[in-house]
């Protein structure tokens, strides 16, 4: 009768119920397709090597194998892991071993019941010497041990999905963290590509400033000495000086922003305090050397965003927050324990382990909550709330992707227009620049007509370099807003791996 009743318990747990919602993804309207009707492109891990740049790979595999981010992305996988474990075994029996055991001495001055046992012995003493028939007294022990070793089991039944449901959201939660943890090597990807591209561009920006104060600095030695013999005006040669020392002053100004754009990579790569102090980033190709990856094919599907890092993540925490719904309202009904004693108790060590001191226990206990002044009602409507946080959540986390690739697309478009009409600019004001720096040593111009062809040729070969960067960091974003670069032919897309590439201690990387 007992292994039945223990049977049926056992049954009745396994196939308790659940009282979490049923779950269904909210309903968003999607579009199809971007633009266009072809589809079929998948998606390239390692995207970042679209650019053909070497220097680039390494900066990249370094800041995934040594930023600070993937450190604590990775412990909170772990202590997700972790919390899972602990959670799946709350659904289990605990089982502890116990064992206890001492001797004792009573004094038979400061214990009453021995002074009253003695008491007792005394009149006991007394009767056997009148009636002889009588026992006499046994002096009661002073010494005394007890031993016992045991197994204890406790195992609350999981009627009504408690645990299994604490369980299933705590699994949704590690697969929040695993998402978090792709979506912390996209970003850092990201992040180290654009690092180094405005690197690149500002290393461009202060090439064409030294290379423009050079070419000011012969000119003012013309003009200096051509003022010194009275060939042109006091007026012109000031102004050719002026122009020198603004010259000077956009130098400096771009050898600090080379200097923190330089801090900023180095941090990204998870150098040490040291080697951001003393070392320099390495280059490899400049800002109009890199090439421009292919545009984004028309029809991309917009399927390829569900597999961003952080839509798997809101959705994971949407399901955990579902789960948890079935937690707090599994504590409106009667809580059932199993209890279990198996073990042996003796007075006294040498019969501890024989048969006669082989004990057991089992019962159960049942807790019903009958008044608990609002705790579980508020617990649930907490629960319902956050699981409607949750889902707005990942609503907004699908609208703001659409945004973002739609933003990355438009810009990655545009500048590609803006690059090649820049370019020919550029190519123009070189020859305008040649061409009033002729007239002016002729006496057809001024010199005030030099001046504004160079400023001209200087802010479009600084506003090139700064639309060629802003196409390329297009090209990034792009990427990360569909969680990965594109394939030109259909692929499977597999999970991004963590470079561990080796590091010399030491050693400065060189400057180009």
């Amino acid at each position: 009768m007992k292994r039945l009743i223990i049977g049926a318990l056992a049954s009745l747990a396994l196939a308790g119920c659940s009282l979490a919602p049923d779950y269904s993804r909210p309903a968003l309207e999607l579009p199809a397709a971007w633009n266009g009707p072809e589809a079929g492109q998948g998606l390239e891990v390692q995207w970042w090597k679209r650019f053909e740049d070497p220097i680039l790979n390494r900066l990249v595999n370094e800041a995934l194998a040594y930023n600070q981010n993937m450190v604590i992305a990775m412990t909170r996988v772990e202590q997700a892991r972790a919390y899972l474990g602990y959670a799946r075994a709350e659904q289990f029996p605990t089982l502890a071993g116990a064992g206890s055991g001492g001797k004792s001495r009573i004094s038979t001055e400061g214990s009453g019941t021995y002074g009253l046992a003695k008491g007792l012995g005394v009149l006991q003493d007394a009767i056997h010497r009148i009636h002889p028939a009588v026992p006499g007294s046994t002096p009661p022990p002073r010494e005394g041990e007890a031993w016992s070793a045991s197994l204890q089991a406790v195992w609350e039944m999981d009627l009504w999905g408690k645990y299994r449901n604490g369980t299933a959201a705590a699994r949704e939660q590690l697969l929040a963290s695993e998402a978090g943890l792709r979506g912390a090597l996209l970003s850092l990807a990201g992040q180290t590509s654009i690092a180094y591209f405005d690197l690149r561009n500002y290393d461009a920006q202060l090439s064409i400033a030294k290379r423009t104060l050079e070419t000011r600095e012969e000119a003012l030695k013309i003009y200096q000495a051509r003022y010194d013999e009275g060939l042109i005006s006091e007026l012109d040669f000031l102004r050719a000086k002026t122009e020198t020392d603004t010259m000077r002053a956009k130098v400096y100004t771009a050898e600090y922003q080379v200097a923190t754009a330089e801090s900023a990579l180095m941090v990204l790569t998870g150098r040490s305090p040291r080697a951001i102090f003393e070392e320099v980033p390495e280059r490899g190709l400049s800002i109009d050397e890199l090439p421009a990856a292919p545009q984004l094919p028309a029809g991309l599907p917009s399927e390829l965003l569900e597999r961003r890092p952080d839509i798997v993540a809101a959705e994971a925490q949407l399901r955990a927050a579902n789960y948890k719904i079935g937690v707090a309202r599994a504590a409106w009904f009667p809580s059932i324990s199993l209890t279990g004693q198996l073990g042996t108790q003796s007075n006294s060590l040498d019969t501890l382990f024989t048969g006669a001191s082989d004990m057991w226990a089992f019962g159960g206990n049942v807790s019903v909550p009958l008044l608990t002044f609002g705790r579980i009602s508020s617990n649930v409507r907490i629960s319902e709330a956050a699981m409607r946080e949750a889902a707005a959540n990942y609503a907004l986390t699908v609208q703001q992707a659409f945004r973002d690739i739609r933003n990355a697309l438009v810009i990655q478009q545009r500048t590609t227009a803006i690059t090649d009409t820049l370019a020919i600019a550029v190519d123009n004001l070189r020859k305008a620049v040649d061409l009033a720096r002729l007239r002016y040593e002729n006496g057809y111009a001024s010199y005030l007509d030099v001046l504004d062809a160079e400023r001209s040729l200087f802010d479009a070969e600084v506003q090139l370099a700064n639309v060629r960067t802003s196409h390329l960091s297009s090209i990034v974003q792009v990427c990360m807003a569909l969680g990965g670069g594109w394939v030109d032919t259909p692929g499977t897309p597999t999970a991004m791996p963590v470079p561990v590439p080796t590091r010399k201690a030491g050693t400065a990387a060189g400057q180009n």
